[in-house]
């Protein structure tokens, strides 16, 4: 017959310190204990069905210093014995059991279930898990208030699942300039946190082997549709996006490969438009406007006596550098006019790494010029 002792209760008054210190270790501990918490007895001999339902098992009978696995988890134990009494239980333990835990492979530990004596000691550490643990011991012997020896150990687990990702950029050809953003579609996970880390590589690196030149990582909730940051991109050529998923304790990591379809985003150079106005001939202006970062081209302006701007210019103005958007504006320059003609002015833009050449053409500025002599 095993018999127990009841020691009598001495009632303490608690200073108000002692009081928020022990609500705040309670509103701690009510959400989840960590790794190295100690655990709550729970009578018998327990497995893990017992305890979590649907949880898979591994049992270490009996727990010594090693590495033991099921396959899908790993476990390695250090058995030790303790040299100095634990802090959370009166009386003394120094001489008792106890051992550590680390655990890897493709499964996260939810509990962990310490037999010893008459009754199991459960380690609940849903529900994020705990893949290590420090100190882990059997129920306390009443007898001596040392821990039980340790009988068998049993680590509750869930098998970590593989989510799959696909992806989608938002449109397969832009303007540069113009923005765009990738969605990742995550399904399959175990109620999935995590988060998604989405790169676009370009332009025209095609193995994705460069530095980035956009990255946008957000939060994972659940299985689902997640959309990145916008990306502006300010170089023409192609870009290619890969998007990542981090994993956690219940989901393996998943990515997507360079070049996946789908995943490539043409970005063209912009098309700016030129609009020309005659001041006070033969002079004129030309205002560009739509170009996108204009750098290093030049705009020139030529001037001719004829419709169909055939033959050598009559005139040509010296090229302007196109640093901006706006308007250029020929010199003053004295032409004289000794016959009646057509004068067309002809205006053009070269173009740049980012921007389209453009033209007035030979038609949009015209002026018909009657010459008469002074003398007639």
């Amino acid at each position: 017959m095993e018999m127990t002792t009841t020691r009598p209760r001495t009632r303490r008054v608690l200073a108000a310190s002692t009081i928020s210190a022990l609500l705040a270790t309670l509103l701690v501990a009510a959400t989840g204990p960590a790794a190295y918490a100690d655990g709550s007895p729970v009578p018998g001999n327990k497995n893990c069905s017992d305890l979590i339902s649907g949880a898979k098992e591994l049992r270490i009978d009996p727990p010594s210093d090693g590495t033991f696995t099921d396959g899908t988890l790993s476990v390695t134990l250090d058995v030790r014995t303790l040299t100095s009494d634990d802090p959370s239980h009166s009386g003394t333990q120094t001489g008792s059991p106890v051992f550590d835990y680390t655990a890897t492979g493709g499964a996260t530990v939810i509990g962990v279930a310490v037999k010893g004596g008459p009754n199991t000691n459960f380690y609940d550490y849903r529900p994020g898990g705990a893949n290590s643990g420090t100190a882990l011991h059997a129920p306390v012997n009443p007898a001596n208030d040392k821990f039980f020896g340790l009988s068998h150990v049993s680590f509750c687990y869930v098998p970590k699942v593989q989510p799959a990702i696909v992806t989608q950029v938002s449109a397969a050809s832009i303007t540069i300039g113009d923005p765009v953003h990738d969605t990742a579609t995550l399904s399959g996970g175990n109620n999935p946190t995590g988060t998604i880390t989405f790169q676009a590589f370009g332009p025209d690196d095609a193995t994705c082997s460069g530095t980035a030149a956009f990255t946008s990582t957000v939060p994972v909730n659940g299985n689902g549709d997640y959309d990145s940051a916008a990306f502006t991109p300010n170089a023409v050529g192609t870009y290619e996006w890969i998007a990542s998923y981090s994993g956690d304790a219940f989901n393996f990591a998943a990515t997507t490969a360079c070049g996946d379809v789908n995943e490539s985003v043409v970005v063209n150079k912009a098309r700016p438009t030129m609009n020309t106005v005659p001041d006070l001939l033969p002079n004129d202006s030309a205002t560009i406007a739509g170009a996108f970062a204009p750098a290093g081209g030049t705009i020139s302006f030529k001037l001719y006596l004829n419709a169909d701007c055939t033959g050598d210019a009559a005139y040509v103005e010296p090229d302007q550098t196109v640093d901006a958007n706006g308007t250029y504006v020929t010199s003053n320059t004295t032409f004289k006019v000794t016959a009646d003609a057509t004068i067309s002015w002809v205006v053009e833009y070269s173009g740049d790494a980012n921007n389209e050449a453009a033209s007035s053409g030979c038609t949009q500025e015209q002026v018909v010029m009657d010459f008469t002599p002074l003398n007639s």
